[in-house]
């Protein structure tokens, strides 16, 4: 009998483990959608960004809370990110505990339309694809999830056939 309530009882601790990370995971998926539905409207407002978050884009620039990520964001939406369109698929969660998480995202960019930089160079000609690996760290205050970090890295199609996690 004492077997049978303490096989009672793991279960019920185990599914309800289960079912709070994958609720987690469920979150964080649709947090992960947000940023891209805002990307593509051109919201870069920053909502799913703590107020000390950080930023590493893909060309190295080192954006350091909130404020200076919406504000090169929305300096850089003129000059380029309006003409790319997203689309992000979550590679991997992991999480550290109830509060932190780890989350890996594969994004694959699309020129929407023709554009150049302010240097004159060519920015970006329509249908043009490039992919990158965003590496978020998110933490869980006040029952939201916060983007706390993320770092993004391009692939170099020459050197990496096939991204990982294809």
């Amino acid at each position: 009998m004492k077997s049978i309530i303490s096989l009672i009882i793991t279960v019920f601790f185990l599914t309800g483990s289960y079912a709070q990370t994958s609720k987690a995971n469920q979150q964080l998926e649709a947090l992960i959608l947000e940023m891209e539905t805002s990307w593509n409207s051109q919201d870069y407002s920053g909502k799913q960004f703590d107020t000390e978050a950080i930023l590493v884009n893909r060309v190295g620039m080192y954006w350091r809370n909130k404020t200076e990520i919406v504000n090169a964001w929305n300096a850089l939406s003129e000059i380029m990110f309006k003409h790319i369109k997203v689309k992000y698929a979550v590679k991997k969660i992991r999480f550290f505990n109830d509060k932190i998480a780890l989350v890996v995202v594969l994004s694959t960019d699309t020129v929407v339309s023709d554009f150049h930089l302010p240097d004159g160079r060519k920015g970006g000609t329509k249908g043009e694809t490039s992919e990158s690996v965003h590496t978020y760290t998110i933490v869980n205050s006040s029952n939201e999830w916060k983007v706390t970090s993320l770092h993004i890295t391009g692939i170099d199609k020459a050197a990496v056939p096939t991204p990982p996690g294809r």
